[in-house]
């Protein structure tokens, strides 16, 4: 679990300027150890 006075780093990666959001990721630093923990996905819009 991260340290809650640690930074957690956000990232969200769109289709253009004004497109719908594709990526969603995060990352932090695990306090025990200082290893780097990261997660991304890939976001799939409604049909219409």
């Amino acid at each position: 679990m991260a340290d809650p006075t640690s930074p957690v780093f956000y990232d969200c990666e769109a289709s253009s300027l004004d497109g719908f959001v594709i990526e969603v990721g995060w990352a932090y630093v695990r306090p025990d150890d200082g290893q780097i923990i990261s997660a991304s996905h890939l976001v799939r819009p409604l049909a219409e």
